[in-house]
C-alpha cells in the first residue's frame, strides 16, 4: 500500500475518533495499528513504518500532538489537536490528504483539471503541510487567477460571447480588479441558468479576494501574515470556486445562449 493510501486510512481513522468518541478508542499507536490491520490484507513491517511515518508527519502539521489528555504526555499516545479537530471536520477533501483533495475536486468538475491550475493547487497544498501558509496563499492567488484566464477564454470562444468583451478585457491589461470585473459584467449580461447566475458576484468577489492575500492591483506583494487556519480556511473555498468556474466553463463551451 502506498503512503498516500496510508494517510488517507489514518485520516479516516482519525476522523471516525472524533465521530464516534464513545465507540473508537485511539489514544496510542498499537490503537491506530490495529484499525490499520482491518484495512490492510497483510500488515507488514514496512506498512507499520509508513503509518509512523504518516503520524509522525501529521504532528508536524499540527494535526497531532504527542501525549494523551488524560495523563499520559509522550509517544506513543498522541491526540487530536484543536485545529486537527477543525482540519479532519472540514470533509474528506481535506488539505492534509493532498490526493484525495485533488481526486475529489476533478471529481466533482467533472473531467481533468487545467494542467497549470494543477501545478500551483499542488504546491500550495504542500506548501500548507508543511507551514508556510503565506506561500500558500501566494500558490493560490495564482491558481485562482488561472481559473480567471481559463473562464475569460471559454468567454472569448463562445457563441454568446458580448461584442465589446475582448476589447475592454484587452483595455483593461494586467489590472487584477478590471479584468475581474469586466469578465464578470460580461457573464452578467448573458442569459445564464439560475444556478449559474445565482451567488455570481459573491464568486468573483472572493475570488479576487483570494488573489489580493499575496499581492495588490499593481501586481506587488502584500507581505501579510496568513495563519493556517486562515490557509485551510482558503484550501477549502477554492474547492467551491473552481466548480463554479469549471461550471460557467462547461456551459460557455457547450454553446448556449
Amino acid at each position: 500500500m502506498e503512503n498516500r493510501e496510508v494517510r488517507t486510512h489514518v485520516l479516516e481513522a482519525l476522523r471516525l475518533r472524533l465521530r464516534e468518541p464513545k465507540s473508537m478508542q485511539l489514544d496510542q499507536m498499537a490503537d491506530l495499528e490495529e484499525y490499520m490491520r482491518t484495512k490492510m490484507p497483510s500488515y507488514t513491517r514496512a506498512e507499520a513504518v509508513a503509518v509512523w511515518e504518516v503520524v509522525w508527519d501529521l504532528m508536524l502539521e499540527r494535526v497531532l500532538a504527542p501525549g494523551h489528555v488524560h495523563g499520559r504526555s509522550e509517544l506513543p499516545w498522541f491526540h487530536i489537536t484543536e485545529y486537527g479537530t477543525r482540519a479532519i471536520e472540514s470533509g474528506f477533501d481535506t488539505p492534509h490528504d493532498p490526493d484525495r483533495y485533488m481526486e475529489r475536486l476533478a471529481l466533482k468538475v467533472g473531467g481533468p483539471l487545467d494542467q497549470i491550475l494543477v501545478v500551483y493547487l499542488a504546491e500550495a497544498l504542500k506548501t500548507f503541510r508543511v507551514g508556510c501558509c503565506f506561500a500558500t496563499a501566494v500558490m493560490l492567488g495564482v491558481a485562482a487567477e488561472r481559473m480567471v484566464d481559463l473562464l475569460a477564454d471559454a468567454l472569448l470562444r463562445a457563441p454568446a460571447c458580448p461584442a465589446n468583451f475582448g476589447k475592454r478585457l484587452k483595455k483593461a491589461g494586467w489590472k487584477l480588479k478590471e479584468r475581474v470585473d469586466v469578465l464578470r459584467d460580461a457573464l452578467l449580461s448573458l442569459d445564464l441558468p439560475p444556478h449559474l447566475r445565482e451567488g455570481l458576484d459573491i464568486d468573483f468577489s472572493g475570488i479576487l479576494n483570494m488573489i489580493r492575500r499575496s499581492r495588490n492591483e499593481a501586481g506587488h506583494p502584500t507581505g501579510v501574515s496568513i495563519d493556517q487556519d486562515t490557509a485551510l480556511a482558503c484550501l477549502l473555498v477554492f474547492r467551491n470556486y473552481c466548480l463554479r468556474v469549471y461550471q460557467l466553463i462547461g456551459h460557455l463551451q457547450q454553446g448556449s445562449p
